[in-house]
């Protein structure tokens, strides 16, 4: 199963901007003559910016330390804004 974490179309409203985290599974199965297929998107995080200061959200609400989740996304091989990749 492939795994990516990568980030979504930032959306700025007012002074914020909102860049919500993704996590992506892939996964490829051959069982006799059959070929199977899977994909799961799921939320991750949620980056906010308020006059240049970034901060991480977990889905359920809890703060999250900025540096793990900008790890976790970069170590998937995405970049901040990574919306053209795929």
């Amino acid at each position: 199963m492939e795994r990516k974490v990568k980030t979504e179309a930032p959306v700025s409203v007012g002074g914020i901007t909102i860049v919500p985290v993704v996590e992506l599974r892939l996964g490829c199965r051959r069982a006799s003559r059959r070929l199977f297929f899977s994909a799961v998107k799921q939320p991750r995080a949620v980056l906010i910016t308020t006059d240049g200061r970034w901060r991480a959200f977990a889905p359920d609400g809890r703060e999250l330390p900025l540096d793990e989740v900008l790890a976790e996304v970069s170590s998937s091989g995405s970049g901040l804004f990574s919306d053209e990749d795929g």
